[in-house]
């Protein structure tokens, strides 16, 4: 009768842990705030990113604990993005390389949709872990993800690097690579941090068409 119980009770433990959503099964580090928020700016945000994106990111909804931090990192991603000469293939490779360089699973899952319609093909995406010895890039490619590697370490990038970048993107556009570098070390280092985990339904397989 025992052992029947114990069965019982660990059957029904196993059914609950599988039927309960994703999300709640993983969870940040600090608490998400609710997707339907009382502050009316916020609220209006979260109506602003499911315009655009169809759903309210679990990364907006840890840094809403700071509204004004989430609004000034927002703005930031969108103009940043806005702002940028550097053709989107080379953005994307960038943030994706960086992504990975820094354990930044969220990132990276998020940024395969906009790569892939961009133009990266995904024999690319699977020989990025080891791009030195992959004949998949280009020479210009090359330059971005080793400039990427350079901005990886304390260091920074040597003067080799920073040449070889020079030889295909201006002073302005090495400044945009810099600062998209930087941003998305921060957010990577941000996610880790807070174990923000990627949404439930999130389908990283897909392609975002708009390039």
């Amino acid at each position: 009768m025992r052992r029947i119980l114990i069965w019982t009770l660990s059957l029904m433990f196993v059914v609950c842990v599988v039927a309960m959503p994703a999300q709640m099964q993983e969870q940040p580090r600090i608490p998400y705030v609710s997707d339907h928020p009382e502050d009316p700016d916020l609220a209006k945000n979260f109506d602003q990113f499911r315009a655009r994106l169809g759903y309210v990111s679990n990364m907006v909804l840890v840094t809403s604990n700071a509204p004004g931090i989430n609004k000034a990192i927002g703005d930031f991603a969108l103009e940043l993005r806005a702002a940028s000469k550097v053709p989107k293939q080379y953005t994307n490779l960038t943030i994706l390389r960086i992504a990975q360089l820094e354990g930044g699973k969220y990132q990276y899952l998020h940024e395969l949709p906009a790569a892939r319609g961009c133009g990266i093909s995904q024999a690319q995406i699977d020989a990025l872990p080891d791009w030195r010895k992959s004949g998949a890039f280009d020479l210009k490619q090359r330059a971005v993800l080793a400039y990427a590697d350079g901005m990886a370490e304390k260091s920074g990038p040597d003067d080799e690097t920073v040449k070889a970048l020079s030889s295909f993107f201006t002073p302005a556009e090495i400044v945009e690579l810099t600062t998209i570098n930087g941003f998305y070390v921060m957010q990577a280092r941000f996610g880790n941090a807070l174990r923000v985990p990627v949404e439930q339904n999130f389908d990283s397989a897909k392609t975002n068409p708009s390039c």
